[in-house]
């Protein structure tokens, strides 16, 4: 069981279907087995440094979810990941539309804070470990390869997060809507293709008329996404960019991943959870 494996559950991929360390962080429906304070790897914030939204419908304020540096050193970017996909309101948060975007977005972030090479590294982690999991396919994982390629490409130029999540939209919105590694534009001679998915009859999670897709009645032909994310991130900025060297929250994580991550997280489960 890999790392990826213990920690999103034994999907080894989404954390909406996983049932792993960090599942009920990500809504996975398990979130009553321990409270979210319980994880050593990636704690989410509650307090809000910015004031927080009305909602249209209820007048009650919306909490925009907050990713803090205590947090997101040790979580990987990928709780901004999650979070961006989910506000797109894309379908398809498996296989889909949705799916493609928080690959795109976690690859690009990655790469931005830790380098190429350390993204690759931790992407192909995840996807080796998601071979052990329930409804894998190796359709799903050249998906998803193909995918975080895309987004390595833009984390190694983008100057910010707000450009990680720009580019990315740029992309999904110039992809040919069936999925297939091609431009809406036939005129578009771009040397690498475009963002892919599976057929929509594969589809998972957050799917209907009503969602941001192209037979969307309010928008019909077209994408819409937010005009301002609300998710924040305090690493997003350009002075968290790569600097060449290998920052030392994720150093252990490198040079020790069984002895200094898995093994003392194996104990933790036996002691706290030997019932499940």
């Amino acid at each position: 069981m890999g790392l990826l494996d213990l920690l999103f559950g034994s999907s080894g991929d989404d954390a909406t279907d996983g049932d792993g360390f960090l599942s009920p962080l990500f809504g996975s429906g398990q979130s009553n087995r321990f409270q979210p304070s319980a994880g050593f790897f990636w704690r989410p914030q509650t307090a809000l440094p910015a004031p927080a939204s009305p909602s249209a419908q209820s007048g009650i304020q919306a909490v925009p979810t907050y990713y803090s540096r205590i947090g997101e050193n040790q979580g990987f970017a990928v709780g901004p990941a999650y979070e961006a996909a989910k506000e797109s309101q894309l379908p398809g948060r498996e296989n889909g539309p949705a799916d493609a975007f928080r690959h795109m977005v976690w690859a690009a972030e990655l790469t931005r804070r830790y380098g190429a090479a350390t993204a690759s590294d931790i992407l192909d982690e995840h996807k080796k470990s998601g071979r052990h999991g329930e409804g894998w396919t190796q359709d799903a994982e050249n998906m998803d390869r193909h995918n975080n390629t895309l987004g390595i490409r833009i984390g190694t130029t983008a100057k910010d997060y707000d450009e990680v999540l720009m580019r990315v939209q740029r992309m999904i919105e110039s992809a040919a809507p069936d999925g297939s590694g091609g431009w809406r534009d036939p005129n578009n001679h771009a040397p690498i293709s475009a963002p892919i998915w599976l057929p929509s009859n594969q589809w998972r999670g957050s799917s209907g008329p009503e969602i941001n897709w192209y037979d969307n009645p309010a928008h019909p032909g077209s994408l819409v996404f937010p005009g301002i994310w609300q998710h924040l991130y305090q690493l997003g900025g350009a002075e968290e960019n790569y600097d060449g060297s290998i920052s030392s929250d994720i150093g252990g994580w490198l040079g020790a991943r069984e002895q200094q991550y898995v093994e003392p997280l194996r104990q933790w489960w036996r002691r706290n959870m030997p019932h499940l």
